[in-house]
C-alpha cells in the first residue's frame, strides 16, 4: 500500500457522488481521484447527460494506491477496506448527496446489498462497472454493446442527480 493520501474531491454539498475502488498512480501522483484514464473516459460519458466533474463529489473507497509485492497495483483487500470504511462514512455524511454511484465492485460491495448486480439501484445508491472494466479489457470497448450497456448503467444516477426536488 502507498503511503500517500488521496482525499475526494469535489463542491461542499454535491448533489452526486462517485466513489470508486482505489486511486491509481496518476491520482496518486495529482493527489486527486479519478483523474487518470478512467476519469476521463468516466466523465467523458457522464458529460452528455449533463453531468461534470466540477459539480461532483469524487471519491475512492480507499485513500491510498493498493500494491502487491511488486509494485503492482492490486484490488484492495479487507483491512484496507475497514481502514477507510469510517472516512468514506464521514464523507457521505458530510456530502448528503441525493444520488450515489458506486463504480466497480468493491465500491458496490462497500455500500450497497451483498450480491447487488451492476446496474442496479437501491435507493439513492446506484450501481455500475468501473470505466477500467471497459478500457482495460480491449475487446470490451469495441463491443459497441458492451460500451452502451455500460452508458445505461449510468444512466439512472445522472437523472438522479438533475431531478429538480
Amino acid at each position: 500500500m502507498s503511503k500517500l493520501f488521496v482525499p475526494g474531491q469535489g463542491p461542499p454539498f454535491a448533489k452526486g457522488m462517485i466513489v470508486g475502488e482505489a486511486p491509481g498512480f496518476e491520482e496518486e501522483k495529482a493527489l486527486q481521484p479519478f483523474v487518470g484514464n478512467s476519469g476521463k473516459f468516466l466523465f467523458l460519458h457522464l458529460a452528455p447527460f449533463g453531468l461534470y466533474r466540477e459539480d461532483l463529489y469524487v471519491t475512492n473507497v480507499v485513500k491510498t494506491v493498493p500494491l502487491d509485492g511488486m509494485s503492482k497495483i492490486r484490488r484492495p483487500n479487507e483491512e484496507e477496506i475497514a481502514m477507510w470504511s469510517d472516512y468514506l462514512v464521514f464523507e457521505i455524511q458530510l456530502q448528503a448527496p441525493a444520488a450515489i454511484l458506486c463504480l466497480g465492485r468493491t465500491a458496490v460491495d462497500r455500500l450497497m446489498p451483498p450480491g447487488t448486480e451492476f446496474g442496479k439501484q437501491e435507493g439513492t445508491l446506484f450501481s455500475a462497472w468501473h470505466p477500467a472494466h471497459l478500457l482495460y479489457h480491449e475487446s470490451e470497448t469495441r463491443d459497441t454493446q458492451k460500451l452502451l450497456e455500460w452508458i445505461n448503467q449510468l444512466r439512472p444516477f445522472a437523472e438522479a442527480v438533475l431531478r429538480d426536488d
